[in-house]
């Protein structure tokens, strides 16, 4: 059902500089919650809490890529320029953001590429929800 925002699952694409990729079925994208890394550091009285910025990466992001796909996203990942980026949820949810990611590794057996995404942002990536 559009808009229902309870809709879970894979990830149903993938768009890196304007080229979309087919995100495998079973791709579950380990993305960071927060703009902060929270720790407790122990004094002698309350505790004092720390906050360390960090960048609201996307791990363990799995796509199918053959051989020209394959070259394309090593050519795009050794780029120096920042790039449009996107991707698209089971509930239909778009998020985008511009910055730049790795190419982590190819399992040549299923052609799964696998990237991390790194928005230049400080507001990491910007929902457009249905």
């Amino acid at each position: 059902m559009a808009g229902d925002n309870n809709i879970s699952g894979s990830i149903r694409k993938l768009t890196l500089n304007s080229v979309t990729y087919d995100v495998l079925h079973d791709a579950n994208f380990d993305i960071i919650g927060s703009g902060y890394e929270n720790t407790a550091l122990p004094t002698s009285g309350d505790a004092i809490r720390k906050m360390q910025k960090r960048v609201k990466a996307i791990e363990s992001v799995i796509v199918k890529a053959n051989g020209a796909e394959k070259e394309a996203l090593t050519a795009g990942a050794d780029d120096t320029k920042d790039i449009p980026m996107a991707f698209t949820t089971a509930a239909g949810d778009t998020y985008r953001a511009v910055g730049f990611y790795e190419f982590a590794k190819l399992q040549t057996e299923e052609l799964r590429a696998e990237l991390k995404l790194y928005p230049r942002n400080s507001k990491g990536w910007q929902p457009f929800l249905v």
